[in-house]
């Protein structure tokens, strides 16, 4: 797994710890303004327009990003059907555009693109937890009677999780083209539960 430096601008770490679309339009506004246009503004602005802005009829509220994660986590859960052992290319492609993979390949953001968009990946995953851990119906078991104990809705997030970081590129053999969303998924799903590693932990080797 590959380490990533640290941002240290202030401004940084909140924008990639915000989840709100707006908020993180106004960080990026407030710090263009106290610092001016710098690379990591311009790319982050890029990112955002990429990430929220639709394209021809697609709703208003798009999130392309999230759209990217969800096509994995269908891809993921389909390798558990009979019928569906592999993951193709066209599965892949919507992904690819929607993940912004195409920025790796733009000379101008050379040596900042791959940490730009490893974090905006870890704000993915954040902003996909925060919404399981709202939606009553994820942790719900017992025909949605009851809710799940912590432990076992702790292993489905990473099941969740490893299904759409490993399984996925693994099923596709592309585990080398998506190690940094690969990447940013754990480290984030760890961040985020800092008290539930040997959990986790405890997903992922059974799975691997």
């Amino acid at each position: 797994m590959k380490e990533y430096e640290v941002m240290t601008a202030s401004w940084e770490e909140q924008y990639f710890r915000e989840t709100d679309r707006d908020k993180r339009r106004k960080i990026l506004e407030d710090a263009a303004k106290e610092q001016g246009e710098t690379a990591q503004i311009v790319l982050c602005r890029k990112l955002w327009k990429a990430r929220y802005t639709p394209v021809g009829k697609e709703p208003r509220h798009i999130d392309h990003f999230i759209r990217g994660y969800m096509n994995m986590y269908y891809m993921s859960r389909s390798l558990k059907s009979i019928l569906r052992r592999k993951v193709t290319e066209k599965d892949l492609e919507r992904v690819r555009a929607d993940w912004m993979f195409s920025l790796l390949e733009e000379p101008e953001y050379a040596g900042i693109a791959e940490e730009a968009l490893y974090r905006e990946y870890g704000n993915t995953v954040r902003l996909y937890l925060e919404l399981c851990l709202k939606d009553r119906s994820y942790g719900a078991s017992m025909f949605g009677v009851m809710r799940m104990k912590e432990e076992k809705l702790k292993k489905k997030i990473a099941a969740d999780i490893y299904g759409t970081s490993v399984r996925v590129p693994k099923a596709a053999g592309k585990e080398a083209e998506f190690s940094v969303f690969a990447s940013a998924a754990r480290d984030t799903l760890y961040e985020m539960f800092p008290e539930d590693h040997a959990i986790f932990e405890e997903v992922f080797s059974a799975k691997e």
